[in-house]
This record gives C-alpha cells, sequence and structure tokens, in this order.
C-alpha cells in the first residue's frame, strides 16, 4: 500500500474522529518521563483501533508511593482527586497503562465503593473537592480495548500478523492482584493472549 494511499481527506479525518470512543485517559508519572515510547505507541494502536484517549488536564501523580500501605487515608486522596477529575470532564471511564497506577486507582476506587466510612474519611480530607462516590470504572487500557473494541474486531485490523514470533507475556501481581480488582483470572490471565 503506497503512502499516499492511506492519507484521508479532512472529511474522512473528521468522520474517523467522531467514531472514536472518547475516555479519559490518565498517563501517570512514569509515561511522561521514561517511559514515552509505550505512552505514543499505545495511543496510536488505541486510535488505530478507535479509542481516543483524553488526557486528563489537572491530573497528579496517583500516589503509588504510598498505596500499598492502604490502612491510613492519606495514602488515597492523589488516586481520588485523578477520579474526581475524570468526573468533572464529563467521563465515566478512566483508562491507564501503567500497571501500578491501575492496582493503585482502582483500589481506591474499591474502597471507595465499598467501605462508607472510609469513603467518608477520604471525602471529609478532600474539602476543596467535590464528594467522589465511585462512580469512574478504572480500566487498563487491555480492557478497553477488550470491552470497547473487542478482540475480533482487532483481529480484523491486522495488516501483518505476528503469529510466527513466540512471546511470552508477563502480567505481574498489579493487573492481577488483588482479585476484586483483577482485569482477567488471577489463576489463567489470557488478556494479553488474545
Amino acid at each position: 500500500m503506497s503512502p499516499e494511499s492511506t492519507l484521508q481527506t479532512p472529511l474522512q479525518e473528521t468522520e474517523a474522529k467522531q467514531s472514536r470512543i472518547k475516555i479519559a485517559y490518565y498517563p501517570g508519572c512514569t509515561l511522561k518521563t521514561t517511559g514515552t515510547g509505550l505512552e505514543m505507541s499505545a495511543i496510536a494502536a488505541a486510535r488505530a483501533l478507535g479509542l481516543e484517549l483524553v488526557e486528563l488536564e489537572r491530573w497528579n501523580c496517583c500516589g503509588t508511593v504510598h498505596s500499598l500501605a492502604n490502612d491510613n487515608i492519606i495514602n488515597n486522596l492523589a488516586a481520588v482527586r485523578n477520579l474526581i477529575r475524570a468526573k468533572e470532564s464529563g467521563y465515566d471511564r478512566f483508562v491507564t497503562l501503567c500497571s501500578i497506577c491501575y492496582n493503585t486507582q482502582k483500589s481506591v476506587n474499591n474502597i471507595i465503593r465499598n467501605d462508607k466510612e472510609k469513603k467518608e474519611k477520604i471525602n471529609s480530607f478532600m474539602y476543596e473537592e467535590p464528594d467522589y462516590e465511585g462512580d469512574v470504572e478504572v480500566l487498563h487500557l487491555l480492557e478497553a480495548i477488550r470491552d470497547e473494541i473487542g478482540f475480533d474486531n482487532v483481529a480484523k485490523k491486522i495488516s501483518k500478523p505476528l503469529s510466527s514470533l513466540k512471546i511470552a507475556p508477563y502480567y505481574g501481581c498489579l493487573l492481577l492482584r488483588p482479585k476484586e480488582i483483577a482485569l482477567d483470572s488471577q489463576e489463567n490471565p489470557t488478556i494479553m493472549e488474545k
């Protein structure tokens, strides 16, 4: 295919942009520093599949440095602020690429949704922000592709199959644990292979 055949007219570009599914995008600190290559390629792939990742304007670090010690309410405030930003921007879904940002944001969202006492404490500390009720869904990009585009539709867009390559996916623990926030089966995950 020649480069000229892939160019779109302004009308085609506008129609393609309008047909994309828009989801709030939280990059996190790493993707804006040492992970810029991953960010650029993931955004381009998402766009090619029909997802428009709209970066939150005023995001902050998710607080992951402290997030694993969830016995202290203060550790959850940074993540809640990002979820509030997504809601203020009119989004009910929030995508991230970083596994620890995913784990941190989704864990805090789970606390807000399931622990009334902690939710009230967190919201009381967020006195300059509106109360957050857990109404923004936290997704990893893999979930957004699976749930919004569908793997069958992804397969239709493959122009150069890589089936001859032997690839071993690495999920790590942050995408699969704890089970309340896992993006796939903890014992037999397959989302990356699909």
